[in-house]
């Protein structure tokens, strides 16, 4: 859980907790941590080719407009990571067009809850790191620099590691700024450190690649400090280009990381107490509906939070209305905000 506004005391009742900042002072974020113009400018013009293509292949736009742009983004950025030649292989949709629903074979790591680094009260707070596990062990289980997720079967040893624990000389563990900073921010796993420090999006770059503007070339929407405002046609463009991945040549997929706002008495996760205020980081697997609606794996499920404070929630959840998912990624709370995806 990135922050649950609420305080489990000895006889398991809830009472509503202040929200205390991780931290007294922002840390700082090293000069090699910074989104590079050349990402943001790419991931600009990659929404753009998503939603082109969601439109082609759904019917509601020109496939031979999608290739001509196409053509210019490879021919500016070089080839996306999806494949994207692969996406049509004649002048009609329907060769490469994505089934109407597809899920990737992912793995679910309840999140942990080491009290050194989460804030006092908390019962859980490893959402960030747990949600990128299952990512990255999905994508790529061993880091550039030789790292690894799982340790002699220990899943723990990845969140650990990708909260703080692995680190690098000019910022050693267990509060190192080289993957989430989770720890470095009392337990939090900010979707933005500053305008330039965006660790989720980073973290899958680095871990991939040794450059946090390269390897899997992941990016966030909204992008932070940009004032723009995720759409639902952008939404569902993103969760379906990047879960089919490429059509039949490349099918890998890509899943995504989306950071959620649920405000108390609104729209809220499966399994989530709707009275609560819950700031959370999951993971999309899939969609189905051709992208009405969103599968997502949940950090909770088999964490110490599950069946306490109102919580039953499964480890993999399907069909979530992707409407309501671009509610609770886009909602700035009154603790926080904004909130949005890493694809």
């Amino acid at each position: 859980m990135k922050r649950l506004l609420v305080a489990l005391i000895a006889t398991l009742t809830l009472s509503i907790a202040v929200s205390v900042p991780a931290v007294a002072q922002a840390p700082q974020s090293p000069s090699w941590k910074s989104v590079s113009p050349d990402l943001i400018a790419r991931g600009e013009a990659r929404q753009a080719l998503a939603m082109e293509w969601y439109a082609a292949v759904f019917g509601k736009g020109s496939v031979a407009k999608y290739q001509r742009d196409l053509a210019i983004f490879v021919a500016k950025w070089g080839k996306d990571r999806s494949n994207p030649n692969d996406r049509f292989s004649t002048s009609t949709a329907t060769v490469s067009s994505p089934p109407p629903s597809r899920t990737l074979n992912m793995q679910q790591y309840p999140e942990q809850s080491p009290s050194q680094y989460c804030v006092m009260g908390v019962p859980t707070c490893y959402c960030g790191p747990s949600a990128a596990e299952s990512i990255l062990q999905y994508l790529q289980p061993r880091s550039y620099f030789g790292e690894v997720l799982i340790q002699n079967g220990n899943y723990a040893y990845g969140q650990l590691g990708l909260a703080g624990v692995f680190g690098y000389p000019g910022s050693p563990g267990p509060k190192s700024n080289k993957y989430l900073e989770t720890n470095l921010w009392g337990g939090e796993t900010p979707y933005f450190a500053s305008s330039s420090d965006w660790p989720m999006s980073m973290t899958f770059n680095y871990w991939s690649s040794g450059n946090v503007n390269g390897g899997f070339m992941y990016t966030e929407n909204p992008a932070p400090y940009s004032g723009h405002h995720l759409t639902l046609t952008e939404y569902q463009s993103d969760l379906t280009y990047d879960i089919w991945g490429g059509g039949p040549v490349n099918s890998n997929g890509y899943p995504l990381a989306a950071d959620t706002e649920q405000i108390p008495n609104n729209t809220h996760l499966f399994g989530h107490p709707t009275n609560l205020e819950i700031q959370h980081w999951i993971a999309f697997y899939g969609y189905s509906t051709s992208g009405q609606f969103t599968d997502y794996i949940d950090p909770v499920f088999g964490s110490a939070l599950n069946h306490t404070a109102g919580f039953d929630v499964l480890a993999f959840n399907t069909s979530y209305p992707s409407s309501d998912m671009l509610t609770l990624v886009t909602d700035a709370g009154p603790h926080g905000g904004p909130y949005g995806i890493a694809w």
